[in-house]
């Protein structure tokens, strides 16, 4: 029995630092001397046309300046088609919409009937293209009305499309932090530590664990529909590219911005619900899953370990506990690490924070 509550203990633990620090270390290392895809477009020449799609729920507050980011990209206008489909938004989303479509002919706009969710309404818009602009060797730039572009971000998308073997292209997604305190520098050191490991698969495997949602191109015909009730698209459509045996990367150079959640319940609902998404992936995909090749070890590696962390979490407290109720002094040990962790830092977190104080370490650790 002792024996037994060891090995899963240690293969809890095993688990858990494998695919938070060991697998990052790995991909460091094995990425160290890799070179990006090399066989890129030059900006003279003839590049191919760009459809950005846009799903929008009441965006009043950026959609303008979205638009307008990619209305001063460096990309060829000619080339450049602009679609945006709204969720229903009960706000001015429509409104002003329609007065930039009107303004801007890269500009489409297409108001909701019913709500649909950002997979239907993406779906609708790629349905549009279809039947309405020649779409042969064109690429598509799905991106979310609050990430801001830079002004070559395009370009650095785009670019990558020469390389037949190259089916997506990941953004670089920089966290705009526009207030102190709150979970904001968490979440912006998070992402940063992410975006670093998908550019890293991408160099070893040309491979990546799923793209980032807020901007990511893809050829248009690599993309695939998403099913009515699944809840995160990008990953998904990353999926169906990866079992079709196509290539994905990422580039550092296309780079986007994003405001930073700094609430943190608001934050944890947004999670939930993502990883409630992933799950449904996972099970869709399980024919990808198998752990003894490059793409398996990656999933398990960069997501599915994480999915099932805070059970293993939970794991690793329960068979602690008993064990240290059995005398095991390692174990007793081991028991008020993960007190100290669960209970006494975030409790440290929150009277500082009741005070006024922000302490970075304590923050990032809860």
């Amino acid at each position: 029995m002792v024996l037994f509550l060891k090995a899963i203990f240690w293969l809890s633990s095993f688990l858990l630092i494998h695919s938070y620090l060991l697998y990052p270390i790995w991909l460091y290392l094995l990425a160290k001397n890799k070179t990006t895809n090399q066989k890129i477009y030059k900006r003279t020449d003839n590049l191919p046309q760009v459809i950005v799609l846009i799903a929008a729920y009441n965006e009043e507050k950026v959609i303008a300046q979205k638009i307008q980011s990619l209305i001063d990209q460096d990309y060829p206008k000619e080339k450049l088609k602009i679609l945006v489909g709204s969720d229903c938004s009960s706000d001015k989303t429509d409104e002003i919409l329609n007065e930039l479509a009107n303004t801007h002919k890269h500009l489409t706009f297409q108001a909701g009937t019913k709500r649909s969710g950002k997979p239907g309404v993406v779906n609708r818009l790629y349905d549009y293209c279809n039947e309405h602009f020649e779409v042969k060797n064109s690429v598509l730039i799905l991106t979310d009305a609050n990430v801001m572009l830079d002004k070559s971000a395009l370009f650095h998308l785009v670019k990558h499309f020469k390389n037949s073997s190259i089916d997506v292209v990941d953004s670089n997604i920089r966290n705009v932090l526009n207030q102190e305190g709150g979970i904001s520098k968490s979440e912006m050191m998070y992402i940063k530590r992410e975006v670093k490991i998908k550019n890293r698969e991408g160099l070893i495997w040309q491979k990546i664990a799923g793209t980032f949602g807020g901007c990511f191109a893809i050829r248009f015909s690599s993309f695939s529909k998403v099913p009515q009730n699944f809840i995160v698209d990008d990953f998904y459509i990353s999926m169906k590219v990866i079992e079709a045996n196509g290539g994905l990367i990422s580039d550092l150079d296309a780079i986007c911005y994003e405001d930073l959640p700094n609430d943190m319940m608001e934050e944890f609902r947004r999670k939930k619900r993502i990883s409630a998404g992933n799950f449904q992936n996972m099970k869709a995909f399980k024919n990808l899953m198998n752990p003894f090749n490059s793409t398996g070890f990656m999933l398990w590696s960069h997501k599915f370990l994480r999915y099932i962390g805070p059970f293993l979490m939970i794991i690793i407290l329960i068979t602690s506990l008993i064990m240290s109720l059995l005398g095991d002094q390692l174990m007793t040990l081991m028991l008020i690490l993960q007190v100290i962790w669960y209970l006494i830092i975030p409790c440290l977190d929150l009277i500082f924070k009741t005070f006024g104080l922000s302490i970075s370490l304590l923050r990032n650790i809860r």
